[in-house]
């Protein structure tokens, strides 16, 4: 599986997203509200989305 680099881009920016709310909620930076904890997966399906794309 070779990923474009536009795609690439994508999925970075996307795990890097999840990644921060993630720690940031461990860290007691930021509360597991709902909305936060949508936007998590949110982007995990997206990055699904877009290996499977592939």
């Amino acid at each position: 599986m070779q990923l474009g680099g536009e795609r690439r881009h994508e999925l970075s920016n996307l795990l890097t997203i999840a990644l921060a709310n993630v720690e940031a909620m461990i860290d007691g930076l930021a509360e597991p509200t709902q909305a936060r904890l949508e936007a998590v997966a949110d982007a995990i399906r997206r990055a699904a989305e877009l290996i499977h794309e592939t």
